[in-house]
């Protein structure tokens, strides 16, 4: 059977590997971090559809030159200091130096981590103009973190020992 939803795909594999936590509330911390992140994928997305799919937007009359440029000022606005993305990776890198172990909930990895950490490397690629690709590196905790899932034996294995970032 055929079972669609990203979100659910990485609960259900965070069950059955262990990395979502059966206390309610390292759950419900868990589940922030989850929500969170797509509050940022929701902040960014105008900003990555504007250009591909303006008809959304009610821009389809607008010459594709035109389009990339606002796209890209939206990218620069939702990075500059206070934006949005910089006040998404400062709450997050809150609750990291909140739970005081360099993970978001408990002593170890997470759903959570699994969820954040693809969200930093795409930010950190800077493969798309507005973004630049230092944006995560003042969010030391979330840096440690980003670091420190890379060096888990089974994630260094799969990348053969060479990071991606």
């Amino acid at each position: 059977e055929q079972i669609a939803q990203s979100g659910g795909h990485l609960r259900y594999a965070a069950m059955i590997g262990g990395l979502y936590p059966q206390d309610p509330l390292d759950m419900l911390k868990v589940e922030e971090v989850f929500g969170l992140s797509w509050d940022m994928v929701n902040a960014i997305t105008p900003s990555m559809q504007l250009d591909r799919r303006p008809q959304l937007y009610g821009c389809e009359a607008q010459p594709q030159e035109e389009l990339t440029q606002i796209a890209v000022g939206m990218r620069q606005k939702l990075s500059m200091k206070g934006g949005e993305i910089d006040r998404f990776l400062g709450y997050l890198d809150g609750l990291i130096a909140k739970n005081g172990t360099g993970w978001f909930v408990g002593n170890g990895p997470t759903m959570a981590e699994c969820e954040i950490v693809p969200r930093i490397r795409s930010l950190r690629k800077g493969n798309r103009d507005g973004f630049p690709p230092d944006i995560v590196d003042k969010h030391t905790n979330l840096m440690k973190m980003y670091v420190a899932f890379h060096e888990l034996p089974a994630i260094k294995a799969h990348y053969k020992g060479v990071p991606p970032y």
